[in-house]
């Protein structure tokens, strides 16, 4: 017996011996941790940046007491032939390991997207989706700003750069839902089916919205939308011009309205439950169809006395307004701002195809045949539906 405890302990001892550990694994605290990429074009060369984030930075580390120190995060720049020989001239300048798996988001400059359209993109989404640290729940963005300037805005009271609108875009558009988020995943879907237009948001930094004591900080904003179909770069739309599509959102929490009109004093409206039915036809060898949008809210600022109806009715004529101006512009570059194409497809696809939706643009002015709007504001839970008088008014 006491000779087989021996065998068995002489067994161990050399397995022991045998295992490597984690000898071959990279220590956490000693790698590179990329939180943002951006690729733009420069004389045909391909420019990849990376946001470089420090995770002993203020805000970056929940448990270190001091807050940390050193730069909230570095930005990189490599320079090549294609995505990955510009990834790889990074790495030659990298003094330690690069780890991807907590990758956030990818920018593509407006001048990416026209030079090198779908095959551009096809290139980055292949280095995205090969690489085994990378994640499809990514978030897609474009920038008529420099990509540089993008990624050295940081957030405001030394938070880390992890919470910013390229870290995470859907704590702030739970508060206000104008611009929806893409993941990487939802625009590898839309891109490759039938009859699919992509919206990315559009970002730029800002200077001159929040200050401190002896500085002025700059900040991110999204405010617009870039378009891209299997054609390539379609165009973009910002401010008046893409108010159409908040309407297109029905998971969308927080969508404002102003009622705004020179001859009557503003009210301010939040709609938190929007639906949309869009329904097609295809008649005579010609494809229509109806819009049908139902949202209900409430009054964040009533400025004028006026009745519950006065302001459902102001409120779906002025959302009818925004649907169709950016359909319009839609329109003029044309694209397929409100998905009709993939709709149709769905829900007709011989039609779809024998109509010709798969070989060119066909929608005109008249293929929205109509938009019905039905508006309804709830009495509020704080204050009923009448200018509040807090002061003694003459």
């Amino acid at each position: 017996m006491k000779k087989i405890n021996f065998i068995y302990k002489i067994i161990l001892l050399i397995l022991l011996f045998m295992l490597n550990g984690c000898g071959q694994q990279s220590e956490i605290d000693r790698m590179l941790y990329v939180h943002v990429m951006g690729v733009d074009i420069v004389d045909d060369k391909y420019e990849v940046y990376v946001q470089i984030i420090n995770l002993e930075s203020k805000g970056g580390k929940s448990d270190n007491s001091s807050g940390g120190g050193g730069e909230q995060a570095i930005v990189g720049k490599g320079r090549g032939e294609t995505v990955m020989d510009a990834i790889f001239n990074l790495y030659e300048a990298s003094q330690r390991k690069i780890f991807w798996g907590h990758l956030s988001s990818v920018i593509f400059s407006e001048r990416f997207l026209k030079e090198k359209g779908i095959e551009g993109i096809r290139k980055v989404v292949e280095m995205v989706g090969r690489n085994r640290e990378t994640r499809y729940t990514i978030w897609m963005l474009g920038t008529t700003s420099k990509i540089q300037d993008l990624l050295t805005t940081f957030p405001t009271l030394n938070l880390s750069p992890i919470f910013t609108k390229l870290g995470d875009p859907i704590e702030n558009y739970r508060q206000s839902s104008l611009v929806m988020p893409i993941s990487l995943n939802h625009f590898i879907y839309n891109l490759t089916e039938p009859g699919g237009t992509v919206k990315i948001p559009l970002i730029r930094s800002i200077e001159n919205y929040w200050h401190g004591d002896k500085t002025s900080e700059g900040t991110l904003i999204v405010d617009g939308y870039i378009f891209i179909d299997k054609d390539g770069f379609k165009g973009l739309l910002k401010d008046e011009n893409m108010a159409g599509l908040k309407w297109f959102q029905p998971q969308a929490d927080r969508v404002y309205l102003c009622l705004c009109r020179e001859d009557q004093a503003p009210i301010f409206l939040v709609f938190d439950d929007i639906k949309i039915k869009t329904k097609p036809q295809v008649k005579n060898d010609r494809a229509t169809f109806t819009i049908n949008i139902s949202v209900k809210g409430v009054v964040e600022e009533l400025n004028q006395n006026v009745s519950k109806q006065f302001i459902n009715e102001e409120a779906a004529k002025q959302i009818k307004e925004e649907i169709k101006r950016t359909y319009k512009k839609g329109l003029e570059m044309e694209a397929d701002v409100y998905q009709l194409s993939e709709i149709l497809y769905r829900n007709d696809p011989k039609a779809w195809k024998r109509l010709g939706f798969d070989k060119k643009f066909l929608l005109t002015e008249d293929s929205i045949q109509s938009i019905k709007v039905d508006a309804h504001i709830m009495e509020s839970e704080k204050v009923k539906l009448e200018k509040m008088k807090i002061f003694n008014e003459k």
